[in-house]
């Protein structure tokens, strides 16, 4: 009598929704990963627009960075004296941002520290990162919480 050779189709099913099973965890992990890199990008951008600011107003006398809504979508801007705009960045709607107590803009003096200190949040998928800013010292630091 002659063996055959080869898989069977239960043993075939049993492999296809093992390869499936993997792929579908492989990439949620992968979805979860660029979702989380994009909050971190996000909240190293802002640390170094506020360090943009804090320069500005060294050079320049003062800055200031305004967070608010317009059209519908929700920024921050900087702006150099005389309310000149040197950079406008839409927040993306799946981020978190909260300023200290509601500020609505942080102001920059001549020396570079800002009038009031405070903090703001960034957060979403699990990620939260915290931008602290001294109104003693004039230190800015970013904090993975």
């Amino acid at each position: 009598m002659k063996s055959e050779r080869g898989f069977t189709v239960i043993e075939l099913i049993f492999v296809i929704a093992i390869v499936g099973l993997l792929t579908s965890l492989a990439v949620f992990s992968t979805v979860k990963w660029i979702h989380e890199i994009k909050v971190r990008n996000f909240a190293e951008e802002l640390f170094l627009d506020l360090e943009l600011a804090k320069n500005l107003a060294l050079t320049k006398g003062n800055s200031t960075v305004v967070f608010k809504s317009y059209n519908g979508h929700h920024y921050y801007f900087i702006y150099a004296p005389a309310g000149f705009e040197v950079k406008r960045k839409r927040i993306p709607e799946e981020i978190s941002v909260n300023v200290t107590e509601n500020l609505p803009e942080i102001v920059f003096k001549h020396n570079g520290i800002p009038e009031k200190g405070g903090h703001i949040d960034i957060k979403n998928y699990g990620k939260h990162y915290q931008i602290k800013f001294s109104h003693i010292s004039g230190r800015i630091c970013l904090e993975e919480m």
